[in-house]
């Protein structure tokens, strides 16, 4: 019989009855067929887990009493054997102690053992996971290149294809199923199903195909080498998680594990249980000094409880050692077909938008450059007149100084700067003394950068750049060096 995993269907759907299915399937989320979801994260950190955890071993994800029943049947038996048939088989004190030693000794190669093998099969479990996890990025890689390097819609659609059909051939390997299922099916041509179907690996055929696309791509050399790394990538982590599946834990180390536990459980009921008691009996030789002499039921369900506890230790590293049906493959391959889809329709949206982006971000640019033509005109005209007015007053000041009795010019004069540009002629010419013919005509500011031209006999300060004076010097008949 198949061991039951997840939530079913058991029993042709009769099976959950109804206040099982309650207790023990609603309660729990099924994370062996779909991925943890908000609501069953909520499920999983509620302190109703805790009340959970003491009915661990009935009912989902792992059915472990239903799995280990036979086992369990077995201690059962033990037990009630040992009570009827076995009077008398360990009588005495010293073959008590000498039970007792022998399971003090040999608790620790069996836990030794059984963590070890939880921790081996564990470690597969991951290991696959993350190797279905590979192949589903590298899909969704390599169909991402395709589309964005690629121009020919047809070629796009092909690896579209092929790529899901990759995913869906990855599935079907690892549950041993002898078809594809319709939505693959859907995906194919009846050539190219004829083909698939025709071959032993199917998967092959689907990397081949790949592979050919990329070759009628007429891509370049950095572009094929690229995809054809993600397609090897892809393939390892497929190879790696088939290994998984075709290759278990060495069975020698899967039988010592198993059969040391089921030994050890098989034997408790004779350390546990004193078959030579006697209601009323007050000799040391009937009551002894066992383990629960007065009590051969607590016994018995003490010697239950610890072979349900270990079996179920080894049942549940038994059902790690298969990864793949504790693992929701349905919605992982599910999941990359939507996303695989959802690929092509997102990159032809942002070409769109691309495209409408560069359209009005040249009009935008247009716009700001015909403000700015209108601003720099605005500038010029302004310039034009502001150098002309302060040209007309210092040649007006040049004929005030030169009128004044006793003033031949023998001066130098320096311009304040923050008298800059006002009708105040004596503050902005100050004397320093000193025999030249010079002077210094007030200069249009710009920074505290100036520089120094020939004006008649003396010099002027003008800012850097600053055509549209030379200009108006010129106009004005006053020459520039």
């Amino acid at each position: 019989m198949v061991s039951r995993l997840g939530h079913g269907p058991f029993m042709n759907g009769y099976w959950p009855f109804f206040p099982f299915k309650q207790f023990f399937y609603d309660t729990r989320p099924d994370l062996c067929r779909q991925t943890t979801k908000q609501a069953d994260w909520q499920k999983l950190r509620s302190q109703w887990r805790f009340l959970q955890a003491l009915f661990c071993y009935l009912g989902p994800p792992s059915h472990v009493l239903f799995n280990i029943k036979w086992p369990v049947l077995c201690v059962m038996l033990v037990c009630a054997l040992h009570q009827k048939r076995l009077d008398g088989l360990l009588v005495g004190e010293n073959l008590k102690k000498l039970m007792d030693y022998a399971y003090r000794y040999s608790t620790f190669a069996m836990s030794l053992l059984l963590a070890f093998r939880i921790n081996r099969t564990y470690e597969r479990w991951k290991e696959a996971r993350a190797s279905m996890a590979a192949v589903v990025n590298g899909l969704l890689n390599l169909f991402s290149q395709a589309a964005t390097w690629i121009r020919d819609p047809v070629m796009i659609d092909l690896f579209r294809r092929f790529c899901i059909l990759w995913a869906y051939a990855m599935k079907q390997a690892l549950t041993n199923t002898n078809s594809l299922e319709p939505a693959a099916l859907s995906l194919l041509h009846p050539e190219e199903l004829s083909i698939y179907s025709g071959s032993k690996k199917g998967r092959q055929v689907v990397v081949t195909m790949l592979r050919e696309l990329i070759s009628q791509a007429s891509l370049n050399s950095d572009q094929f080498r690229a995809m054809e790394d993600v397609i090897q990538a892809t393939q390892r982590s497929g190879g790696d998680a088939l290994r998984h599946k075709s290759q278990a834990l060495p069975q020698g180390v899967s039988l010592m594990c198993s059969g040391i536990v089921q030994i050890w459980c098989l034997l408790l009921p004779i350390a546990l249980i004193n078959p030579t008691y006697q209601p009323g009996s007050t000799s040391v030789a009937s009551q002894g000094n066992g383990y629960f002499a007065s009590f051969d039921w607590l016994g018995s369900v003490i010697s239950l409880t610890i072979a349900v506890m270990l079996m179920g230790c080894d049942e549940m590293a038994s059902q790690l050692e298969d990864p793949f049906d504790m693992m929701p493959l349905d919605e992982i391959v599910l999941s990359c077909e939507n996303d695989i889809n959802r690929v092509e329709k997102e990159l032809s949206m942002l070409r769109e938008a691309i495209k409408l982006a560069k359209i009005q971000g040249v009009e935008k640019l247009m716009e700001e450059g015909g403000e700015k033509l209108v601003k720099r005109s605005a500038m010029s005209s302004s310039s034009v007149v502001y150098t002309a007015a302060a040209t007309s007053r210092t040649l007006h000041a040049m004929s005030s100084q030169a009128a004044r009795p006793g003033d031949n010019h023998a001066a130098e004069c320096a311009v304040h700067g923050e008298t800059l540009g006002t009708a105040r002629e004596d503050s902005r010419l100050v004397r320093k003394g000193g025999e030249t013919s010079s002077f210094v005509a007030p200069a249009v500011r710009q920074g505290s950068l100036y520089y120094m031209m020939g004006l008649g006999g003396g010099s002027v300060m003008r800012p850097r750049g600053s055509v549209v004076l030379d200009q108006t010097l010129q106009t004005d008949n006053v020459p520039v060096n």
